[in-house]
This record gives structure tokens, sequence and C-alpha cells, in this order.
């Protein structure tokens, strides 16, 4: 009978070293060399056979609202950095960094940032890296036992407006090679900050339930985070509501896939689960006394 993804792939070859070699992908052929290579050995494994199937297919289209979603050739500069993560590969990979990921991403968070008023005039989006909502590509060896000094993944990190002051509630997005995921919430907030989550909790326990048991929000969103083994000093150990209290994190999110994020319309999705997340958001940052 054979293997239908083996006839899909071998279809898609053609015209995929055709365009590479026309239209010069990243200026440099044998760029695209690499990037067959990295396809093959996605293929081997089985897996995101779906995606590689769309990136042939972004490769030569010529989408004129490539803004509106995530560069495929993200997912492959970040599998060769995972293979060689090192300086000298770096600068020699700088080029495919600035323009397969750099550029796209801080075009990306522009174009959210023209929608962030339709969720919420106190989230900044803001296209660049130092002070913006782009994280850096280098990681922070100083305490770590990890060496390597390049991040696998990008972070895009929208925060509140007054985030670089207090502990406050943001949207998060991960794009990275087999780990692809939204999130939104607070990490590690203060025992100050966390206090005053937990007693809005208590003091307004309906409001509370009604936004995590929201049939939109608990279909699409995961809460996750740490969680504290005793009750939180302070609070009656027997609140109905006691799991939630215990959280040392308030965040929801939900784990997404290359493919998703790549289609032309993924800006819209994602401007849809951060109005679908908005009360929760709204409830975590009213909480600690901060305007939404």
């Amino acid at each position: 009978m054979g293997n239908p993804g083996l006839s899909v792939f071998i279809h898609f070859i053609p015209d995929y070293l055709y365009h590479c070699n026309q239209f010069g992908y990243g200026g440099n052929f044998v760029r695209g060399n690499t990037l067959l290579k990295e396809v093959i050995q996605r293929w081997r494994s089985f897996k995101l056979l779906d995606f590689w199937i769309y990136y042939f297919r972004s490769l030569i289209s010529k989408n004129k609202d490539n803004h509106m979603r995530i560069n495929p050739a993200l997912f492959v500069f970040f599998s060769e950095l995972k293979e060689n993560n090192n300086r000298p590969w770096f600068q020699a990979n700088k080029d495919s960094y600035e323009n397969d990921v750099k550029e796209p991403l801080l075009t990306f968070i522009a174009a959210f940032g023209e929608r962030v008023p339709e969720i919420s005039p106190s989230i900044m989006a803001i296209p660049r890296i130092t002070g913006g909502s782009l994280f850096r590509i280098y990681r922070d060896m100083r305490f770590s036992q990890d060496k390597t000094p390049y991040k696998t993944g990008a972070g895009i990190h929208f925060r509140h407006k007054r985030g670089k002051d207090v502990h406050a509630p943001g949207y998060y997005l991960h794009l990275e090679p087999g780990e692809v995921f939204a999130g939104c919430g607070i990490w590690k907030p203060n025992t100050e900050t966390v206090t005053k989550i937990r007693t809005k909790i208590v003091e307004h326990p309906d409001q509370w339930l009604n936004i995590i048991q929201d049939k939109t929000f608990k279909k699409t969103f995961t809460l996750g985070g740490d969680s504290l083994v005793r009750p939180p000093q302070g609070f009656d150990p027997d609140h109905s509501l006691i799991d939630d209290l215990k959280r040392k994190d308030y965040l929801a999110s939900i784990v997404l896939d290359e493919r998703i994020v790549c289609q032309a319309d993924f800006l819209e999705y994602y401007v849809e689960l951060c109005k679908i997340s908005a009360p929760f958001m709204e409830f975590l940052t009213r909480a600690v006394g901060l305007d939404w």
C-alpha cells in the first residue's frame, strides 16, 4: 500500500529545492540544503509531519500577511542551534538569527501592539529587545551549571505597563522546537503580591470561580505553576478553595504547536486567546492593586 506520508514528503522536495535555488532562500542555497536535512531528520522520527508539509508550502508562498504569523524558519534555526550551541556557530549563522527569528518576531510584536487596546490598555507590546517584549537569546550563565551560551527558543513577554516597577501579570508566548505554548498570569510573585491575590480570592470566591470555571476558559487553558505543600499562613486550611490559595504561581497556559503558530492568521488566533483569558488577567491585576 505504501506510506502516504512519504508520498507527500517526496511530492514537495522538487518544488522546495527549486524555490530555494530560484528565490535564494536566506540568500544561500547551502542554507536550503541544511533545511532539507533538518526536514529529513524530522520525517524519519515521524514527528510533526503536518507542520513540515505546511512549512514547505509557506516557503514558496508570497503571503502578504507574513507579519501575522511566526516564520517557520525560526524552528529550523533553533533546531540547528540546539545541536551547535556555541559562539563560533552562532556568529557564522547570525544573519539567519536576524532574518529568521529576531526581525520577524519584532514585526509580529508590533502587529500585536496594534491589537492590544482590544484586550487592555495596560498591556504593552514593545518591538525591541532591550526594555522590550522580545527576550534576549543570550543565556545568563552566572549561576547555572549549563554553560551553553544561547537559548534554544524564543520568548515574548507582553507585560503590564507597571511590570518594571512591581510584580504584575502579563502574557507570554514561547516558541521552541517541540515546546510551543501561550501563557498568562503572574509567575513567582513575592510574598506581598501573592498574599494580595489569595486575599482577593477569599473575599470574592464567586467571581474567581466564575472566571476559572467559565466554559470557554476552562476548555482553552490549564491552570499551572507551583503550589505550597501546606496551606499558606493566615488562611483557613479548610477553605473550599484551599487548592487555589496554596498556589505560588497564578498561571494559565495552552499548549500549541509549530503548525498553528506558522499559519497566516495566527495573530488573530493569539489575540482571541488573550481575550479569552482577559477576565483571569483582570482579576489578578486588580488584586495586586493595578489598573486593567
